[in-house]
Parts: C-alpha cells; sequence; structure tokens
C-alpha cells in the first residue's frame, strides 16, 4: 500500500466524507482531512480510483480469516468483523460512528 500513515472508514464514513455530511465526527474529518491532500471531492466522487489518498483494499483470504477468529467478544456481523480485521491487518485506526466497533478495545477507533 505504499509508505506513510493508514487509515481506514466505515463505509458510512466515507460516505459521509464525501458528500461532506455533518454526521461525520470532527476528529473523523480532520483524521481523513490529513491523509487526504486535498481535491475536489465531487471529482473524487466519480473517480474514486484515481484519487492518490484512497485505495480499495479486497478481503483476501488473511482478512477473511483473521474476520472469524477476532481476539475478545465481538458482534457477529460478517461486514463489521471484516472492517475490523482489515484495521487490525493495517495496525491503522478505524473511523467509524458505530459504537459497537468503538467499544471493542482491539482496534483503535476515531470518531
Amino acid at each position: 500500500m505504499g509508505g506513510g500513515p493508514v487509515i481506514v472508514l466505515d463505509t458510512h464514513a466515507l460516505v459521509w466524507w464525501v458528500n461532506g455530511d455533518d454526521l461525520l465526527g470532527k476528529k473523523a474529518r480532520a483524521a481523513i482531512d490529513r491523509e487526504h491532500d486535498g481535491g475536489d471531492v465531487a471529482a473524487w466522487l466519480s473517480a474514486v480510483n484515481e484519487v492518490e489518498a484512497v485505495r480499495f483494499v479486497p478481503v483476501d483470504n488473511e482478512i477473511a480469516t483473521s474476520s472469524v477468529k477476532l481476539p475478545g467478544d465481538f458482534h457477529k456481523d460478517p461486514a463489521d468483523r471484516m472492517i475490523v480485521a482489515t484495521a487490525r491487518m493495517f495496525a491503522a485506526p478505524l473511523i467509524t460512528k458505530d459504537q459497537k466497533i468503538r467499544a471493542y478495545p482491539h482496534v483503535k477507533t476515531i470518531w
């Protein structure tokens, strides 16, 4: 994924950031903005793969396997488990409003 810091965004955080929605927390927006080198968000929406600051990470075997072996007690939602496993794999903070994820002590979150 290249050098430098990495953050992981929950789907709602990505959508809210792209739309400029006030539902995105101030700390979350600041963390995303620090990682994003600027640019027109509307243009990013139409060509998200062209923005250097954004990477789509496929769910590979490692993430899938890790998602069912998360340490401690975590709820069963497979999408949340994969998002958490991705953040853990990259040792990256996860931007999410989801209280269940934020309460999970085995992943660092920003909101």
